[in-house]
């Protein structure tokens, strides 16, 4: 059999989980890994491409680099992409959406580059073919991306299409959800080896317990998504894809464990029922609509939760909240490590204990702390 071509792609992820996500790739023995800005680079084959759109579990979306160049006006950004041979990655009948990230001072306006990159592709294929791809800004069949910075432009194939968060699990959710990527992103932080049980004192709509099921039977976090990007490229090979999906298939295991979820919320209870049964875990968690002050003594457990930040309650009521937190875990956890995430600084002061690590992520536009304690 011939060996696979290895080409660069670029994984995209969140801040502050660049390094989480090269760690992640090299399990997957990616070629050349390197860390970038919310991203990481490396060398795969289609086989690996494929694996990793299906495993990632810290992944945004993953763009293949198609032609990068120097430009400093509009003509030589048209000129340029229209020079690139598009009928090699796809056909006038596919549908096409244009994504641009500028950050130049010759140009301005992100929405402007994804305009003229569109009409170049579209010039493309009407003067070659006689008939132009039509675009379509809700579910296209291939995307393209550009990346200006300063004068340099890269122009790449989105692989993933729809971002690689949206496991399909989450069809409704409680007030102020947590990314699917960020909460798969602290469990890693947090070091846990799944050999512990799992609790959320405060679980929402459920999207930890979620990840955290994912995470510890080895379940490929896309394994029931139905539509990639890399489907409708000219070189998909469905039975290496087929391959792809049977082998990630087998490395799922069992998990032992407890993984428990706490929230009195009636309304959010229901919608994580609702939310892990969807994701096929609801068998191996077990949610309890109490407040998480109910909790027996936890010996032996990885505690993570993404509490409120204060647009829901009153500030007052946030520090009387995070105190609760604080002395219910003094009291009852030993032997155990917590793990949490907000950018409420005054109501952290509640919590008393002594960060073994601290470090800086975003949730949504929101700049947050995730804080983790080891609780003797």
């Amino acid at each position: 059999m011939e060996k696979e071509k290895t080409f660069r792609i670029v994984v995209k992820t969140l801040y502050g989980l660049e390094e989480v996500l090269l760690n992640e790739l090299q399990e997957f023995n990616v070629i050349k890994p390197r860390t970038e800005n919310r991203a990481v680079s490396c060398f795969v084959d289609k086989y690996l491409l494929y694996k990793l759109n299906l495993g990632l579990r810290t992944a945004i979306s993953i763009l293949m680099p198609i032609k990068s160049f120097r430009l400093t006006n509009e003509k030589q950004l048209y000129d340029n992409i229209y020079k690139i041979e598009w009928d090699k990655y796809f056909t006038n009948s596919d549908t096409i959406m244009v994504d641009s990230v500028v950050n130049s001072k010759y140009f301005n306006h992100s929405l402007y580059i994804s305009l003229k990159t569109k009409d170049a592709i579209v010039d493309y294929f009407r003067d070659k073919t006689g008939k132009r791809p039509d675009v379509d800004k809700a579910d296209p069949d291939i995307r393209i991306n550009i990346h200006i910075a300063d004068d340099k432009c890269i122009v790449s194939l989105n692989s993933s299409g729809a971002t690689l968060n949206k496991r399909g699990y989450r069809e409704m959710s409680d007030v102020a959800p947590i990314n699917e990527v960020l909460a798969a992103g602290m469990i890693s932080l947090s070091g846990w080896d799944k050999k512990s049980n799992f609790i959320d004192p405060m679980c929402g709509s459920g999207t930890i317990l979620v990840e955290a099921a994912y995470y510890a039977m080895n379940i490929p976090p896309n394994l029931h998504r139905t539509n990639f990007c890399f489907f409708n490229w000219l070189d998909f090979d469905k039975d290496l894809y087929s391959g792809a999906l049977f082998e990630l298939k087998e490395q799922i295991i069992d998990f032992p464990h407890k993984i428990i979820g706490y929230d009195n919320s009636k309304n959010a209870f229901r919608i994580a029922q609702m939310n892990t049964k969807k994701a096929n875990v609801d068998r191996n968690i077990r949610l309890i609509c109490s407040s998480f002050d109910t909790i027996d003594k936890l010996d032996n457990y990885i505690i993570i939760t993404n509490p409120p930040y204060g647009e829901r309650i009153s500030d007052d009521g946030l520090e009387d909240l995070y105190k609760k937190l604080y002395e219910t875990l003094l009291h009852k956890s030993t032997n155990s490590k917590f793990c949490i995430i907000s950018n409420n600084d005054d109501a952290l002061q509640e919590i008393k204990f002594e960060p073994t690590k601290t470090i800086k992520l975003l949730n949504g536009k929101i700049k947050c702390k995730y804080l983790q304690y080891d609780l003797l």
